[in-house]
């Protein structure tokens, strides 16, 4: 089983100028990254971590708790990851002296935000210092500070440093003194899931066992109904010491049961179906499926949880595209069946909302199944996500974004691209992934002097792996996703390795042969 993710692996995999991909992959180099640096400045984001005061601060929220600049941490920590992933398979490139410099400015104006004791965040260091922890449920802290562990992994893997990574680690050593199953720790999990598979990425880096076990209790504890021993659910703790009524929901909460909304209505190991949030529950379930690898002795339950959810999404919630979430009003997923195709069909106002981030989710999702099981259902769905579901959020020249995907375009909600949005948490997710995206099409285990790779995803690519005894290449050829469908995949090692090569037979392939020939040179 390979511990690799695919931010660390795609470092081996290299496009050629022809490759589909790799043309995806250079509209991003070449425009959106320089664009999305220029949003950033142009809203107020690149300088933010300045921690002076911008006047959208004072700006009543668009939707009630939640302020316009919360995601601003996110925002640019994302940005500085996915820039990270091209930076290190092209330091050279033609745009990256500018992009290499902004890198440079945001890593220094991190560190010079850094509170004493490590506390790392805009809103609550700026706005509402006095609100630190206290609405875990609505206010993403913990969602911000996961990205920006992501960011300084990726930093850390293309500079060799630990500029960004310093600081961050002392960032996640106080959230291990502050949350925990302790008496004097806070027994809350974050509303919006992401910290979960940063922190267990970490610990693959850093073997601090601290970031496993603060991983495992934010998954365990979420959904508890007995948080502090008298029966009671954590938000609902948090919520009556922040004064608010019982019967006080944001908007964009389901009232019926609406802790659904961020998977903490039940155990993760105990729900039956997928609910709320879409892109919520692709990383949480993410996280899971991380976490499953790691821990041999309680794996069962997680895989089971995860074969459940994950059967029921792509049998009963998923639109043909792979796109997930058909409710608007929580961004989420509804009842089993329920797929309309645009905003001026079906009950109540109609639905398919399909977020460009939560079909990444479900990328990120499969692959990490198929790090815990080689079956190809994972892959299609894979497959499926990244070419109808996830191609849609960027257009062409890598300028303009979406952020809702509807099947069906209406008068009301006219499906159309923009540069940015006041959440723009699609463009950069869309920017990391495809720097990331040779980590995707395959995986390699590696025993001894054996290796076994599995080609998940079919396209023009070259991996190179380096051994003990030597270097093992191996290439695709092919024209896929267009021309007769024909892939020839060649191999290249020292005679000492011995290779197995596993590769995926799709599931819409209504026929398939394969060939095998023999080359030595």
């Amino acid at each position: 089983m390979s511990l690799l993710n695919p931010q660390t692996a795609y470092i081996y995999t290299k496009f050629p100028d022809f490759s589909f991909w790799g043309r995806r992959r250079d509209a991003v180099q070449s425009k959106t990254l320089l664009t999305q640096l220029n949003m950033l400045k142009k809203t107020g984001r690149y300088d933010a971590f300045k921690l002076k005061w911008n006047p959208v601060y004072d700006d009543p929220p668009s939707i009630w708790p939640v302020p316009k600049h919360l995601f601003w941490d996110s925002d640019v920590a994302k940005w500085i990851e996915g820039t990270c992933y091209f930076l290190a398979t092209d330091m050279d490139g033609s745009n990256n002296d500018e992009i290499k410099k902004a890198v440079d400015e945001l890593v220094e104006m991190i560190r010079n935000a850094q509170q004493d004791d490590g506390y790392l965040n805009i809103h609550f260091t700026v706005v509402d210092p006095k609100g630190r922890w206290k609405n875990l449920r609505d206010l993403h802290e913990l969602y911000n500070a996961g990205h920006l562990i992501e960011a300084a992994l990726a930093h850390h893997h293309c500079y060799k440093n630990d500029q960004l990574l310093a600081p961050i680690l002392k960032y996640v050593d106080l959230l291990c003194k502050s949350f925990g199953p302790g008496e004097q720790q806070i027994h809350g999990y974050p509303g919006h899931p992401e910290i979960e598979l940063a922190l267990l990425r970490l610990y693959r880096l850093t073997k601090n066992e601290n970031y496993l076990q603060l991983a495992r209790f934010f998954i365990d504890e979420r959904g508890n109904p007995d948080s502090d021993g008298t029966g009671r659910h954590y938000y609902d703790i948090e919520k009556a010491a922040r004064g608010e009524k019982q019967h006080e929901w944001p908007s964009y909460v389901p009232v019926s049961n609406p802790y659904r909304y961020m998977q903490a209505h039940l155990p993760i190991t105990k729900q039956p179906t997928i609910e709320g949030h879409s892109v919520r529950a692709m990383y949480l379930l993410t996280g899971v499926a991380d976490l499953s690898v790691l821990e041999q002795t309680s794996r069962t339950k997680y895989i089971e949880a995860l074969h459940r959810l994950w059967s029921n999404m792509v049998k009963k919630k998923m639109y043909m595209t792979g796109g997930i979430g058909a409710i608007p009003a929580w961004e989420g997923f509804g009842q089993d069946y329920y797929l309309p195709q645009g905003d001026d069909e079906g009950a109540d106002g109609g639905g398919c909302y399909a977020e460009t981030c939560a079909a990444i989710g479900v990328v990120m999702l499969a692959e990490r199944l198929l790090r815990l099981e080689l079956k190809g259902e994972y892959a299609d769905i894979m497959e499926l996500c990244l070419y109808n579901a996830v191609l849609t959020g960027m257009s062409h020249d890598g300028a303009a974004f979406t952020y809702v995907n509807q099947l069906a375009s209406s008068d009301s909600n006219l499906s159309k691209r923009s540069e940015w949005f006041e959440v723009s948490c699609c463009p950069p997710n869309v920017s990391r992934l495809l720097g990331s995206i040779g980590g995707y099409l395959w995986a390699v285990e590696e025993t001894g002097a054996a290796l076994a790779i599995n080609v998940h995803i079919y396209t023009a690519a070259s991996l190179k792996i380096s051994t003990v005894d030597g270097e093992v290449d191996i290439t695709q050829t092919t024209k896929l996703p267009y021309g007769d469908g024909s892939v020839v995949v060649s191999v290249c090692s020292p005679e000492r390795v011995a290779i197995t090569l596993r590769l995926r037979i799709p599931g819409w392939a209504t026929s398939w042969e394969v060939c095998r020939y023999i080359h030595i040179v």
